[in-house]
């Protein structure tokens, strides 16, 4: 399936190459989009993100394609098909990312309906498309490669606008939604229940949330912060036959901030998370997540951007002398665009601890302490 989205994307850029690709796509009065990544996965030791990439991997493929249209000033559709393999996660079935109605009465107040990006943090809504930010891996204590379909979208609403627009107080942005998020049938948390010889089923739940964001008079200064509320169960889940179901409820409390001068940009986020699962008849077991990073790029040439970030996620109440509770990523990374369709990255990791991207389906030996993780990615996008 991923060769047939794969086809389709080049005939494409084959199609708008051949002409005036701003003619092309006025004529059809359509937004088309599509991007198309190969990674690559090399680790001194564990096995990351349920790939052999201790033994090298390219199991890791991804491509999109989406399509817009502006019915009115005001009013626009769209939708993206998506398909991705990561290991032993997405095996590359192609699926609807998301599919909305848009329609923004005015600069204060607008409503997105249907299958629609979770805005949350300043990533989340990305997440899907590989070409768009410097980074092969984003931090994975707040975009963890291995949930992506579940963090990404929902279906409901989001209400949006902005306010106070003026050069001496800048502009106060928000966006609320709300509606139902589907657990998808592999990813990292099923894997995890299936290490445990849970079989979960059908899962998923309502979610909710607010993100609010000031663009300060300070020009390219960010500062916001946002509120989430995830209910997950899955009521069929059974281990060896026998019903046990499966509840996690958590929050999401974070702030987060951005800088962007010049060729330089900083970022960063912080979030605290109170977990709460419980499976079958077991009391409900609290388990508070605290995560964040901070995050540099800098554009030295028109073609070529590096970068740097520090991340730190994991159970803060815990014993932190156990790597299972917590892991702290140190990277460094650089982007390289050949042109305006194609670029590669090449980033490296050095990962102390183990609580998150590690399963014990590709780890049956344990984990060691510290990981040693390269990552090469190549792709192209229009």
């Amino acid at each position: 399936m991923f060769r047939i989205l794969i086809t389709a994307i080049l005939t494409l850029v084959a199609v708008v190459s051949a002409q005036d690709s701003d003619n092309f796509f006025e004529k059809l009065k359509l937004q088309i989009h599509g991007n198309a990544a190969q990674g690559f996965l090399f680790s001194s030791s564990n096995n990351y993100l349920s790939t052999e990439s201790s033994d090298g991997s390219g199991k890791w493929t991804d491509g999109s394609l989406s399509v817009g249209k502006s019915i009115t000033d005001k009013f626009r559709v769209g939708a993206q098909a998506h398909s991705y393999s990561l290991g032993m996660l997405g095996r590359q079935n192609i699926t609807l990312n998301w599919a909305y109605a848009d329609y923004k009465f005015n600069s204060h107040f607008g409503v997105r309906a249907g299958k629609v990006k979770t805005p949350f943090g300043l990533f989340n809504e990305v997440q899907d498309v590989d070409a768009v930010h410097q980074w092969a891996l984003l931090p994975q204590g707040m975009y963890p490669a291995d949930t992506v379909a579940f963090s990404l979208a929902h279906s409901g609403g989001v209400i949006y606008g902005e306010a106070g627009s003026s050069k001496s107080a800048g502009t106060i942005q928000y966006q609320a939604w709300g509606g139902y998020r589907n657990q998808a049938s592999r990813d990292g948390f099923n894997l995890t229940l299936a290490a445990q010889g849970i079989s979960k089923g059908v899962g998923g739940g309502p979610a909710g949330g607010v993100d609010v964001r000031w663009k300060t008079p300070l020009e390219g200064f960010l500062l916001g912060g946002g509120y989430a509320k995830v209910d997950t169960t899955a009521p069929d889940a059974n281990i060896s036959g026998y019903p046990l179901p499966v509840s996690v409820h958590y929050s999401q409390r974070r702030v987060m901030g951005q800088f962007e001068r010049g060729k330089v940009t900083l970022s960063a986020e912080w979030q605290v998370s109170p977990v709460y699962a419980s499976t079958g008849s077991a009391p409900e077991a609290y388990t508070p997540v605290r995560s964040w990073y901070t995050m540099l790029s800098y554009r030295a040439h028109p073609k070529l951007t590096l970068g740097t970030y520090y991340s730190h996620s994991g159970y803060y109440l815990a014993d932190q002398k156990n790597p299972a509770n917590y892991l702290k990523d140190v990277v460094v990374s650089s982007r390289y665009d050949f042109n305006r369709y194609f670029y590669a990255k090449l980033e490296g990791h050095y990962l102390d601890g183990n609580d998150g991207g590690f399963f014990a389906q590709v780890n049956p030996n344990g984990l060691q302490k510290t990981t040693r993780l390269l990552l090469a990615r190549f792709g192209f996008a229009f």
